[in-house]
């Protein structure tokens, strides 16, 4: 499992604390943060909650959630209002420096990078759709296409409306060959 701090502090405590759980950890600026893909589902991002009250903190949120990355907040000395506002805030989970619970954070760590494995593996677009059920090169194709490949591999219900031949049977055809 990797660990990466947003925060442009080099030597913080935190990072001090997951080499010591023996993590490989790194610091980096929260404008680099990597998408999720197949080779980095191990990869947690962990955010300050000095980070959480910066002001551009709805953009960094916004690749994170672009990124389809979960996110640890931690802090120290951390009160019930902080751990609830980062939990509504979409924190995957709270840790706070001054538990030295260790199994704590291995396991919040830990539960954050299986979280990541599952979404890719659910909808990472494993699926593939017959090109030749779903023709055309629009934008808007393109965007079906994508859609089937995310939808495939799940266990969801899909309800496809439209006029009269438009293509929902070529459409359900497609999601139902991309689900293997």
């Amino acid at each position: 499992m990797r660990a990466v701090l947003l925060t442009k502090e080099k030597n913080t405590p935190a990072l001090r604390k997951l080499q010591a759980l023996g993590l490989r950890a790194q610091v980096q600026p929260p404008e680099r943060i990597r998408s999720l893909e197949r080779d980095s589902t191990d990869l947690v991002y962990l955010v300050p909650v000095e980070l959480r009250a910066a002001a551009g903190w709805n953009e960094h949120r916004v690749r994170l959630a672009r990124a389809s990355r979960c996110y640890v907040v931690y802090g120290a000395g951390l009160d019930t209002r902080a751990i609830m506002d980062a939990s509504r805030d979409g924190a995957h989970d709270v840790l706070d420096l001054d538990h030295d619970d260790d199994v704590r954070w291995l396991a919040a760590l830990d539960h954050a990078a299986n979280s990541q494995a599952l979404w890719w593996q659910l909808y990472g677009g494993q699926g593939d759709v017959d090109e030749e059920k779903l023709i055309g090169r629009s934008p808007a194709m393109k965007s079906l296409r994508e859609s089937v490949q995310r939808l495939g591999p799940t266990d969801a219900t899909v309800l496809i409306l439209g006029e009269s031949g438009t293509g929902k049977e070529r459409l359900a055809e497609a999601i139902h060959a991309a689900s293997g």
